[in-house]
């Protein structure tokens, strides 16, 4: 089930709603109300969604494997924490990305949402991790 999403929907620091292979999948979010609105669900990178596919793969891991899913999350939130303390408005996490290759970390949507932050402290909470781990 996770090398399907890493490989169908993961993407650098987030994940998409929507696979990258279907016609409808929008590589870009931008342009008039329409053309944004087009592509807001069609393979929009989401961080929200970034720190779900954390806590399932963590909830379904054996108590074996838990340490080993922290140590590969706090690899993995490394680029929002750049996100977070250098790119797009300091102290925030943008609400979505384009769909395709998001780098630079352009972010898109609302400048500082609020659910980004937020799952992403949830699943520190929920792995019992204090943010010495990750450098906060």
């Amino acid at each position: 089930l996770f090398k399907n999403i890493k490989k169908n929907l993961y993407n650098y620091l987030r994940l998409r709603n929507f696979g990258n292979k279907p016609p409808d999948f929008k590589t870009f979010y931008g342009g008039d109300i329409w053309s944004r609105d087009n592509a807001y669900h069609q393979g929009t990178v989401w961080p929200f969604i970034f720190g779900e596919y954390w806590t399932a793969k963590y909830n379904i891991s054996s108590d074996t494997d838990k340490e080993k899913v922290r140590k590969e999350f706090i690899k993995a939130v490394q680029p929002l924490k750049k996100h977070f303390y250098e790119e797009n408005g300091l102290y925030a996490i943008s609400e979505i990305f384009d769909g395709k290759d998001p780098k630079p970390n352009l972010g898109k949507g609302t400048m500082q949402q609020a659910w980004s932050v937020s799952n992403i402290i949830k699943v520190m909470i929920d792995f019992g991790l204090t943010g010495k781990e990750i450098e906060i």
